[in-house]
């Protein structure tokens, strides 16, 4: 993220109030968080990575780091599952503690002292761990002495809205640019990536072929992840954006969960105050048909 905006608008991060791993318990319960269902070189999508680069190889004499948050929203771990501090406190329903839960500062458990890193480059994850609380700052100081000399701070605010976006026939969903441009119709990936990137909404791209073509049965992934984001991370607005046939998919989605919330669907719920403010079509075709897809989606906003 470019340094002007590490504090306006900051960044976004997801309450991980989920189970990645299919334990029964939420991830910010527990240790060691390693989802089932990660393929190799995959992370625990909820925690926020921030590297670290101190400018130099060794500590400069007589300087000392520390690390504060603004609140208890906010924890840091040393790596993305969640490994325990090799000092964490230990014991029956004892709770789960990060960085600041076994460091923190005996007069002031929003501050610890941070080593500094081997060759002055290092690494940590940021985890948020609060429902109702909207945002955060985390600021590493320098101080020499008595004296603050430096310091860079980071604001997180907790992610209220999930956008869904939805690509066409063949296509392979993804984020990563060299992948993107070597597909027909990529500018859908192009979008999703400026949302992500430098708009800094919660984006969730997928293919048409993950969402049934079913509109009284759209159980695909995309829905799967709106129901969890709803229910698990305080999600309280969906953004879904197809394009040829993931506009026809985008249709069927929106639809599917205006039939849920009215009570249609038999066995499905979703939360009563879930909204769909806004969709969009790019050249949209119906889901596994030829016709131009034109219809308004009845849950939508705008």
């Amino acid at each position: 993220m470019p340094a002007n905006l590490e504090d306006n608008p900051g960044v976004g991060i997801r309450f991980n109030g989920d189970d990645d791993n299919g334990d029964g318990i939420w991830d910010l319960e527990q240790y060691d968080v390693k989802p089932w269902w990660l393929l190799p070189g995959q992370v625990e999508d909820d925690l926020v990575r921030i590297d670290l680069n101190f400018g130099s190889q060794n500590p400069p004499a007589g300087v000392t780091y520390w690390l504060r948050r603004s609140s208890q929203d906010l924890e840091v771990w040393g790596g993305p599952t969640k490994p325990r501090p090799q000092k964490a406190p230990q014991g029956q329903n004892v709770p789960v503690a990060g960085w600041f839960g076994t460091y923190g500062h005996p007069n002031n458990p929003n501050i610890i002292q941070l080593p500094f890193p081997k060759n002055g480059v290092g690494t940590l994850y940021v985890e948020w761990r609060s429902a109702q609380a909207q945002q955060s700052v985390l600021t590493l100081e320098a101080w020499s002495g008595n004296q603050k000399i430096a310091e860079d701070s980071v604001t997180f605010y907790k992610f209220r809205t999930a956008v869904v976006v939805i690509s066409g026939f063949t296509q392979r969903p993804t984020l990563d640019p060299q992948q993107a441009r070597q597909q027909r119709g990529w500018g859908i990936f192009e979008l999703a990536r400026e949302l992500y990137v430098t708009d800094g909404y919660d984006v969730h791209v997928f293919g048409e072929h993950e969402q049934n073509r079913n509109a009284d049965r759209p159980f695909g992934d995309p829905y799967k992840l709106i129901k969890r984001a709803a229910f698990q991370e305080e999600v309280k607005n969906v953004v879904i954006v197809g394009y040829s046939w993931g506009g026809g998919a985008a249709y069927n989605l929106s639809k599917f969960i205006h039939d849920v919330l009215a009570l249609k669907v038999p066995n499905e719920r979703l939360p009563a105050d879930l909204k769909v403010p806004f969709t969009a079509y790019i050249d949209a075709i119906k889901h596994g048909g030829t016709d131009a897809e034109s219809r308004r989606p009845p849950k939508t906003d705008f």
